[in-house]
Formats: C-alpha cells, sequence, structure tokens
C-alpha cells in the first residue's frame, strides 16, 4: 500500500480526499493546506492528520511516496518540492501557465525519477473514452466541435479568482482535442471572449484551431446554462459523426456528478502507475503539457489582437 498526502483542502481536496482514502492501494496519511481549519474539517472527515505545508507533513510522518496536489496557484512550485522529496506526483491542471515554466516542471520531475499525472478529467470520463475508440476506427478526422456550458454560474468574486475562461474552463476542452487528433500541434488558432452574465467579469469564449492534417476544431465555452452542466461532443469523420454528451434530458448538476467516474478512473490509474501494473507515457505527459501551454497562450493573445495567430 502506497502513502499519499493530499495538498489542498478546499473544492478539489474534498473530491479527491474520500478517493485516496477508500483505494486499496493507497493510505492517505496527511491533508496539506495553510488554511488549517480547512485542513483539519477534511482531515477528520477522511480520518487523517492536518499540516500547514508539504515540509511539516514530510518531517512528521516521514517519507511519502507521493502528493496529490490539488490546490491552485502553486502547482509547480509544489511539483518541485514532492519531486526533491523523490514523491510520485497527480496534480490538478494546469501545471503551470507557460511553455517554459512546464519545462521547468519535466526538468524536475525527470532528474527525480518520478511519474507525473496531470487531471485532465476529460481523458478520463468513460463516454468520453468510448468515443475516442469509436473515432479511431471511422475513417479520417475532418472536424471537432465542443460545446461546454458550467452550471451553476459562479459568483463573480470566484471567477476573478479562477482566471480567464479560456486557462480554466477551455484547456479542458483542448486536452480532449489533442488526444482524438494525435497530439498535433495547430497551424493556427483564433479566439474571441464575451461577458454574458456581467460585463465586468469574462464567462464566455470561442475559439478556432486549424490543424496540419486539414482538421477544423471549435470549442464554445460558457459560464452559463440554464438546464444544468453540459458537456458535448461531436467528430466528424470520413465514415461517421460520432457524438457524446448529447442528451440534454439527463445532465448532472455540476462538474463534480458530471466527472464522478472520471475523478475515481484517475485515482485508481494514478495508484496502478505507482504500484507498477500501469505504464504511464512520460513523452506523452510532457508533450500534451507543453502543448496546452503553447496554445492557451497564443489564444489569449488572438483574443488581445483580433486576429488569427499562427504557432511556430
Amino acid at each position: 500500500m502506497a502513502s499519499i498526502l493530499l495538498v489542498g483542502a478546499g473544492r478539489m481536496g474534498h473530491i479527491r480526499g474520500p478517493l485516496l482514502k477508500a483505494h486499496q492501494r493507497l493510505k492517505l496519511t496527511g491533508i496539506v493546506d495553510v488554511n488549517m481549519d480547512a485542513a483539519t474539517r477534511l482531515a477528520d472527515s477522511c480520518g487523517t492528520r492536518a499540516f500547514p505545508s508539504l515540509k511539516q507533513a514530510l518531517d512528521t510522518v516521514g517519507k511519502a511516496d507521493a502528493v496529490c496536489i490539488s490546490s491552485s496557484h502553486m502547482h509547480a512550485e509544489l511539483i518541485r518540492e514532492a519531486a526533491d522529496a523523490k514523491m510520485h506526483v497527480m496534480c490538478e491542471k494546469p501545471l503551470a501557465n507557460t511553455q517554459e515554466e512546464v519545462a521547468q516542471i519535466f526538468e524536475d520531475v525527470e532528474r527525480n525519477d518520478i511519474k507525473l499525472l496531470t487531471c485532465w478529467m476529460r481523458l478520463r470520463d468513460p463516454e468520453f473514452c468510448s468515443l475516442r475508440d469509436r473515432v479511431k476506427s471511422s475513417g479520417s478526422l475532418h472536424m471537432i466541435n465542443i460545446t461546454s456550458r458550467d452550471h451553476p454560474v459562479p459568483s463573480a468574486d470566484v471567477i476573478a479568482n479562477l482566471g480567464s475562461q479560456i486557462e480554466d474552463c477551455m484547456v479542458h476542452d483542448i486536452s480532449l482535442i489533442l488526444m482524438i487528433n494525435g497530439l498535433m500541434k495547430p497551424t493556427h488558432v483564433y479566439a474571441s471572449k464575451s461577458n454574458i452574465i456581467s460585463p465586468a467579469v469574462e464567462d464566455a469564449a470561442f475559439c478556432i484551431m486549424d490543424f496540419p492534417n486539414k482538421v477544423t476544431a471549435t470549442v464554445t465555452s460558457s459560464r452559463f446554462s440554464p438546464i444544468g452542466y453540459q458537456q458535448m461532443i461531436e467528430v466528424c469523420t470520413s465514415e461517421s459523426i460520432e457524438r457524446a454528451g448529447d442528451d440534454l434530458k439527463s445532465l448532472s448538476y455540476s462538474f463534480p456528478q458530471r466527472y464522478e467516474s472520471a475523478f475515481a478512473m484517475e485515482v485508481d490509474y494514478f495508484a496502478k502507475v505507482m504500484g507498477g501494473v500501469q505504464d504511464h507515457d512520460m513523452e506523452q505527459e510532457k508533450k500534451l503539457n507543453m502543448l496546452i501551454a503553447e496554445i492557451t497562450a497564443n489564444l489569449e493573445l488572438s483574443c488581445a489582437k483580433g486576429e488569427k495567430i499562427a504557432l511556430q
């Protein structure tokens, strides 16, 4: 049984904590958060201890095999600290916001010979995994169209702390597009943003990505849905049109319900990787995160300039 620490006692920590505690291959040995009240509440519910820092947790419990990082804004720093302690890392997206930061993270990971799994939840979702498998046997790709609508609408204060619509929400859709299209780098990207709910808060974005294999992908992303949390994808190939998430009568309330299975599968996958019974392609992990950082930066640049951007 591998020992694991959870860093972050916020919203994602409350999703990850019970899953880590319940997994038969893992032993949750502590919750880390600078907010000790939040850390203690989550630790009590998970039957473990609370710590204000990763260093103090390691000084107290000794070496842990892995860390699950759910806290925001400190991913790169925490990954480096965990890597230097020879701990495998499972981390919420994004690892970082620039290619340079992502590259440095993988230097740290490679230097310490550890595994790193970024939690791109779309990629573990059974419905989207099934679609990817169907697309593989459906001829050549033509178009990928994704519509994502959040529910319920977060408050303006919460949105302001989450980052831009592209950085916080659309990156998930980009991860799925890249995996469907073989981790191919786009030749050009274009994006625009808007304010649907409030003129003071950016809450919607649209993008187009053109690829060297003539595939075009579009994403419409919004914080607002009047009927529930919606994630819909349509993939047109030379032989079929494959869809997922298009049943509007069975939408989940919000993302914890929609991706309940995916969150559990991420934890199980990570536990198997640590146990040596599941291969994890670190080159693919690096390429995916580097591409997402590059695409995100260029989509933001496109919004600022109001024009299509060619990727170098």
